[in-house]
């Protein structure tokens, strides 16, 4: 989860680089992404081994302690927090979808992306 969470925060400094010097016309947001494409491998490691992780959890979930510190501290439950990684990359797949489809033909990004 530690990379996951590095590799988000990479992406969003690097985007968020891009804002400040933004002009819709002709800045390139593929460069960000595909700098980024080894690393979603991860993801697919997260995937593979994310049934055996539910299935440890439901294990440790039984506990009265694990119960009280997932009440107590989380305000959503663990499943809530393991499923986010799964979710990502299909989110970030319909964002450069999405952005594609609004572009201009001519824009510096159209073939890239």
């Amino acid at each position: 989860m530690d990379v996951l969470a590095k590799l988000s925060e990479a992406m969003l400094g690097d985007l968020e680089g891009l804002l400040k010097n933004w002009k819709p016309s002709i800045v390139k947001l593929s460069p960000v992404v595909l700098a980024l494409e080894p690393y979603f491998k991860i993801y697919m490691e997260y995937c593979k081994k994310f049934y055996k992780g539910v299935e440890i959890l439901k294990k440790v979930r039984s506990t009265p302690e694990f119960k009280n510190i997932e009440k107590s501290v989380l305000p959503l439950d663990v499943d809530s927090y393991l499923i986010k990684p799964i979710q990502r990359p299909p989110k970030y797949m319909l964002l450069m979808m999405s952005y594609h489809k609004h572009m201009n033909r001519g824009h510096p990004d159209f073939k890239s992306l």
